[in-house]
């Protein structure tokens, strides 16, 4: 599972289980109001912070933080990213890796 601690349109902040090392590309999946978002990005950054105890899916025993940029965004997420800053002004709760 994935923790959403920041988000903006350019990108987020999450915690997680599983190491991501800066560079890779991956994508996120945000339960927002009425539908579930899958944003691109990429890692810019990524740290222990931890221990993952009783974590599922933990690979090393650590709990991470790693910063996501996200790339350029479709008009229709683009849109419904705002629209959910501009009335929550908080991130979404738990994301989920898309796989």
């Amino acid at each position: 599972d994935i923790h959403v601690l920041d988000l903006s349109l350019g990108g987020a902040r999450i915690e997680h289980a599983v190491i991501l090392r800066p560079g890779n590309s991956c994508y996120l999946r945000l339960p927002l109001k009425q539908q579930v978002l899958t944003v691109m990005g990429r890692v810019v950054w990524s740290k222990a912070v931890g221990r993952a105890a009783g974590k599922p899916g933990a690979t090393t025993g650590l709990l991470y933080q790693s910063g996501l940029e996200f790339g350029t965004l479709a008009q229709e997420a683009h849109a419904l990213l705002t629209a959910f800053l501009e009335t929550e002004g908080t991130p979404p709760g738990n994301g989920r890796p898309a796989g």
